[in-house]
């Protein structure tokens, strides 16, 4: 039910944005649980949405290295899934580098 929920209102706000000419960009990377657990399907699910929606699709599941605890505690605040100062970083520079800022 989650991810359904989830594409409802995705779209819905996709159509906002699209109706007020706003560009998009739906962009997605594994949370602690999911580098440790090596549990990346998430990743298809959104690139398919995003491809069936016509939304730029960006994924930085790649920067974040799989069933490895020291990706973990290296890029994000410890017991939460936001990015501690180096994960910012390393997600600042992707977005750099993939022509997005």
């Amino acid at each position: 039910n989650g991810i359904n929920s989830s594409k409802k209102y995705l779209s819905l706000l996709f159509n906002l944005l699209k109706k007020n000419d706003i560009q998009i960009f739906l962009i997605v990377y594994p949370w602690p649980a999911q580098i440790y657990y090596d549990d990346f399907h998430h990743e298809k699910i959104w690139e398919e949405f995003a491809n069936e929606n016509k939304v730029s699709f960006l994924s930085f599941y790649n920067l974040f290295n799989k069933k490895n605890l020291s990706s973990i505690n290296e890029n994000f605040i410890p017991g939460d899934v936001h990015w501690n100062q180096k994960g910012s970083k390393l997600i600042f520079n992707a977005l750099i580098d993939s022509g997005i800022l």
